[in-house]
C-alpha cells in the first residue's frame, strides 16, 4: 500500500480536524469536509489502509481515527500549508521587541511569556553561552587501590570532581606524573578546541593514563556542557493544562518535572536546526525522553554575538505545527533585524 494523494487529503484532514476539535474524526464527517467527492464507504478502506500504514490510529474500538506521530510527522514535512500571522499577532512581537531590544537583561527571559501568551503553549528561551570556559589545572588523588579522585579547575576558578576507576594499583608518584601529563598537554584551552591529535600524545605518554582516558574526557565534556553560562526559562506551563492530553495531572506532572530538572539535557537536544532548517519540529517519540512522549516541540534558533541561543514552544502532539512556526519563525526574524539595527545605529 502506497500514499497516493487520496490518501495524503484524507490525512490533512484528520490531522487539521483532530488539531481543533481533538475528537477522533470518522468516515461520514470526512466525506463531508472533502465535499462529498468521495463516498463514506472509500474513505473508510483508505483510512484502514493508513491505519494499517502506521499513519492514523484508533483509539477506541468504536471511535473514529486520530493522527499517529509518524501521520503528524508526514503533515509536517509534506502536507502542512505555510499559516500566515494576524496583524495582530505580528504587532505584538513587533511591540514587544522594540520595547525589549533596550533591555537586552530581560529579553530573551521574557521571549517565552509573550510567545506562550499568542500561541496558547507553555514556552521555553535557552540564552546564548556568556562565557568560554578553558580548562586551568588537573588533579589525581588516590582515594583508593583502585579509586582516584579527578579534580578539574576551570580559568573562572570552577572546580569539579569525579571519582574514576583505575584497572590497576597506581602509587602516588604516578598520579603526580599523570597529572603532569594532563596539564602540560590540555591546559589553557576550550575543550571544543581539544582534538584527537592532542588526546593521543596524553594517551602515548603512559599506558594507565591510555586506560583512564575515556572517564577523564568524559568528565571534561560533561563539565563544560553543563557549565557554558546559558540559562534556560520556562514560561506558561499553566497553559499544558488547557489541553485535553494534559487534564491527567499526573502527566502533566510528569512533564513539567522532567523540564524543571533536567534543563541541561533538554536544552542541548532541542538547540540544533533540523537538517539545516531554521525551525525544528520534534513529535512524539522523537523527543530524547519517555517524558516527552506525549509532546512535541517547535523550537528555533537565534544568534547574538556570534553565540546561539534557543527559543521554543511544548504543547501536546495535537500542536498547531503551522502557526507555531509562523509564530517562531517571525519572532526570529524580526529579533534579527532589531539586533543588526542596534548594532548599526551603535546601540545594544
Amino acid at each position: 500500500m502506497s500514499m497516493d494523494d487520496r490518501k495524503k487529503k484524507i490525512l490533512k484532514a484528520v490531522v487539521e480536524s483532530y488539531v481543533e476539535s481533538a475528537e477522533p474524526i470518522g468516515s461520514k464527517s470526512l466525506v463531508d469536509i472533502l465535499g462529498g467527492n468521495v463516498s463514506s464507504a472509500t474513505v473508510r478502506n483508505e483510512m484502514a489502509e493508513l491505519e494499517a500504514l502506521g499513519y492514523l490510529e484508533q483509539p477506541h474500538v468504536s471511535a473514529g481515527r486520530i493522527p499517529s506521530d509518524k501521520g503528524y510527522r508526514l503533515y509536517v514535512n509534506e502536507l502542512m500549508p505555510r499559516h500566515r500571522l494576524s496583524v495582530m499577532e505580528m504587532k505584538s512581537i513587533d511591540g514587544f521587541l522594540t520595547e525589549k531590544v533596550h533591555e537586552f537583561s530581560e529579553l530573551i527571559e521574557e521571549s517565552g511569556r509573550m510567545l506562550s501568551e499568542i500561541t496558547k503553549y507553555t514556552a521555553y528561551a535557552v540564552t546564548p553561552a556568556s562565557e568560554e570556559l578553558t580548562i586551568f589545572r588537573f588533579e589525581l588523588l588516590k582515594l583508593g587501590e583502585n579509586t582516584i579522585l579527578l579534580i578539574l579547575v576551570t580559568d573562572t576558578g570552577l572546580v569539579k570532581n569525579r571519582m574514576i576507576r583505575s584497572f590497576g594499583v597506581l602509587s602516588d608518584e604516578q598520579l603526580i606524573r599523570m597529572s603532569e601529563v594532563l596539564n602540560r598537554n590540555l591546559t589553557g584551552v576550550r575543550a571544543e578546541d581539544i582534538d584527537q591529535m592532542r588526546l593521543g600524545q596524553v594517551e602515548s605518554t603512559d599506558g594507565m593514563l591510555h586506560d583512564l582516558m575515556p572517564q577523564i574526557w568524559k568528565f571534561v565534556c560533561d563539565t563544560m556542557n553543563q557549565n557554558d553560562g546559558r540559562r534556560m526559562f520556562l514560561d506558561g506551563e499553566a497553559m499544558l493544562l488547557a489541553h485535553p492530553e494534559f487534564r491527567d495531572i499526573d502527566k502533566a506532572h510528569k512533564l513539567l518535572k522532567y523540564l524543571t530538572r533536567n534543563q541541561n539535557d533538554f536544552k542541548t537536544s532541542s538547540a540544533l536546526p533540523d537538517r539545516g532548517q531554521p525551525i525544528r519540529i520534534t513529535i512524539g517519540d522523537e523527543n530524547p525522553a519517555p517524558e516527552l512522549f506525549d509532546s512535541s516541540t517547535v523550537s528555533a534558533t537565534y544568534t547574538i554575538g556570534g553565540n546561539t541561543g534557543t527559543i521554543g514552544l511544548i504543547g501536546p502532539t495535537r500542536m498547531d505545527y503551522g502557526r507555531a512556526e509562523a509564530s517562531l519563525t517571525y519572532f526570529v526574524k524580526r529579533l534579527g533585524e532589531l539586533l543588526k539595527d542596534g548594532d548599526a545605529d551603535g546601540g545594544k
